[in-house]
C-alpha cells in the first residue's frame, strides 16, 4: 500500500492463498479488496491513526454465485451509507 502524497510506502501486505487480488475500494476504516477466482473478498483494516492490519477473508455467501473457475468476483464500491 502507498501513501498518495507522499509516495512513501507504509505498509507491505501479504494476502495469504490470494488467487487474484483485482479491485479495490476504499472506506473509512478498511481497504477491500474483490478475489476474481474464489468466492471472496479480502479486508485489510486502517487504524484510525493509518496504521494497517492484518488481512482478514470474507467469505461471499447469500444470492452469491462462482459462475466459473475464471473471473468472478469485478468490480467492488462502496456504498451511499459506507458499507460494502
Amino acid at each position: 500500500m502507498y501513501d498518495t502524497e507522499s509516495g512513501a510506502l507504509p505498509a507491505d501486505v501479504t494476502v495469504p492463498d490470494a488467487a487474484f487480488l483485482n479491485d479495490v475500494t476504499v472506506t473509512r476504516d478498511a481497504a477491500w479488496f474483490t478475489v476474481s477466482r474464489v468466492p471472496a473478498l479480502i479486508r485489510v483494516p486502517i487504524g484510525p491513526d493509518g496504521s494497517i492490519g492484518a488481512p482478514e477473508k470474507a467469505a461471499l455467501g447469500g444470492d452469491w454465485a462462482q459462475t466459473s473457475a475464471g473471473i468472478n468476483a469485478n468490480g467492488i464500491e462502496v456504498t451511499p451509507t459506507a458499507g460494502t
